[in-house]
């Protein structure tokens, strides 16, 4: 009976003490901790910028933006100073913030990269489509990049700055632009895709034209038939009708006005005086 006895005190007196010892070593942790947080050993004293293709904006006042100097090493919060700068800076594309222990911090700013030069394209006109009516309306005349509003536009669909000079393919523009709008998804990219897919056929444009609609007009050069895509559509199947629409009148040596591929079966217009028939 004593034995047992002496056996409960001493698991009772080891608990205490292990209770003890993990108090001290919770209460260590905790002083350790504060000190480590509040510690001005931990204060940012070195902040490094890194530029790549930014154009809209410089190191000094990246560094003033992010403000870290001063700052605890470990209250830096990453993500949120990547949304604050690129919602600022909408050429910045991404911004990678990483950190040298104990008080170095390295920003790395990377640019927007333009693939193509929307240029906005204000006439009179109110049309918001392409159609086979109004294809023919549309002269070079109208187009005067002299006196439009260029942006520059990246994979992304976002328009990120104005352009001095035409960057990539020219795409003209037919609706509203502005700094910091996005073009619908995959708009850009189809358009650059026709293009150049329709160099390996042989077909020269001589300017482009997106509608509101996402029509895809391709005014052609004098004697060639103007084309008109969809951009929401499968741009592959569009191409292969294409093909085949340029072999086959190739062939028959006939010669068209315009090709509407926007449709199931597409929609051909021949030059009267070279076509046998009218078809449409």
């Amino acid at each position: 009976m004593q034995r047992r006895k002496f056996k409960k005190r001493d698991r009772s007196i080891s608990k205490k003490i292990w209770r003890i010892g993990l108090g001290v070593l919770v209460l260590f942790l905790i002083l350790d901790a504060y000190l480590l947080l509040t510690s001005r050993f931990f204060n940012i004293k070195s902040v490094e910028i890194v530029l790549d293709k930014v154009n809209c904006t410089d190191e000094v006042t990246i560094k003033k933006e992010a403000s870290f100097s001063g700052k605890n090493f470990f209250f830096v919060n990453i993500q949120k100073f990547e949304n604050q700068i690129k919602k600022k800076y909408i050429c910045i594309k991404s911004a990678n913030l990483t950190k040298d222990f104990p008080d170095k911090v390295k920003i790395e700013i990377t640019g927007r990269e333009a693939i193509a030069t929307l240029i906005l394209l204000n006439t009179e006109e109110s049309t918001h489509s392409a159609s086979l009516e109004n294809i023919a309306s549309i002269s070079a005349a109208l187009i005067k990049e002299q006196s439009s509003d260029k942006y520059l536009v990246d994979l992304e669909g976002i328009v990120f700055s104005k352009a001095g000079q035409i960057t990539g393919p020219k795409l003209f523009f037919r609706g509203n632009l502005s700094i910091g709008k996005k073009v619908e998804e995959k708009i850009v990219e189809n358009a650059l895709e026709i293009l150049t897919k329709l160099k390996s056929f042989e077909v020269n444009v001589s300017n482009a034209i997106i509608y509101p609609d996402d029509s895809f007009l391709l005014y052609p050069l004098i004697g060639k038939p103007g084309i008109i895509f969809t951009l929401k559509k499968n741009i592959e199947i569009q191409l292969a009708s294409l093909q085949l629409i340029l072999t086959q009148a190739k062939i028959e040596e006939q010669e068209m006005e315009f090709i509407d591929l926007r449709y199931d079966k597409p929609i051909i217009k021949y030059v009267p005086e070279k076509s046998n028939y009218g078809k449409r």
